[in-house]
């Protein structure tokens, strides 16, 4: 019985782990869709992460690299009554990964229109230079 309960929780423990595999690099733009003003949130739990700004469009310019499948980023945006409301948030791997993993997203925000910016960045380096 213990050997069965043990073969069933490492089966368990593998279907849960992630695995570093080929170097993915995507882009993403955003317009501004008609929005006057940005409110933006950011959310990685690891990798590097750059965030600097730009004057006019797109909102959002974002270059995004990483080895772990479920590690794609999700960007999603929709404007409401005037406000555009930016998220882009690290794909979760549901539990451990094994193997050399690489996680770096250069994103570019748009300074002309006024923002409210959070950012969750929780583990690697990170580069803000939002100034004018």
């Amino acid at each position: 019985m213990r050997v069965v309960r043990g073969v069933l929780l490492a089966c368990v423990a593998l279907a849960a782990c992630s695995r570093a595999g080929k170097m993915e690099q995507e882009e993403k733009k955003v317009e501004s869709a008609g929005a006057t003003q940005i409110e933006a949130q950011i959310a990685m739990d690891q990798g590097a992460l750059e965030l600097v700004s730009h004057y006019g469009e797109p909102v959002l310019d974002g270059l995004f690299a990483y080895n772990v499948p479920k590690w794609k980023p999700d960007v999603s945006y929709a404007v409401k009554s005037g406000t555009g409301q930016l998220s882009v948030k690290q794909g979760s791997s549901g539990g451990m990964v094994s193997g050399k993993t690489q996680n770096w997203w250069q994103l570019s925000l748009n300074t002309q229109l006024a923002t409210q910016l959070q950012v969750d960045h929780k583990q690697g380096p990170t580069r803000l230079d939002l100034g004018s």
